[in-house]
């Protein structure tokens, strides 16, 4: 189910996001058409706001389960061709949500 996902003045339809990247005061929202926006919410916020399709995979990203192609000993390929390594972990809750 697709949401919007609206931060200050700007809304974005969650289901074109493929994941979130932490960047020291900033988040990175990485979409499907590999274009990105910065938000100066917190990674933490942001992926509270946003659905159960989404599995934080560590400190340093969140990804859409939508978007993985596959995931293979504790890295995931998005269908972007972004390679994301899971941290240790994490590696747990990844395996349960994605399968």
């Amino acid at each position: 189910m697709s949401k919007i996902l609206k931060l200050n003045k700007s809304q974005f339809d969650s289901s074109t996001i493929t994941h979130l990247q932490p960047s020291i005061n900033y988040t990175i929202i990485h979409f499907s058409n590999k274009t990105n926006y910065i938000s100066s919410y917190t990674m933490k916020l942001i992926f509270e706001k946003l659905s159960s399709d989404f599995v934080k995979i560590g400190r340093f990203g969140v990804v859409n389960k939508k978007y993985i192609d596959s995931y293979d000993k504790g890295v995931i390929k998005l269908s972007t061709g972004v390679e994301l390594k899971v941290t240790r972990r994490y590696l747990h809750i990844v395996q349960s949500k994605i399968n």
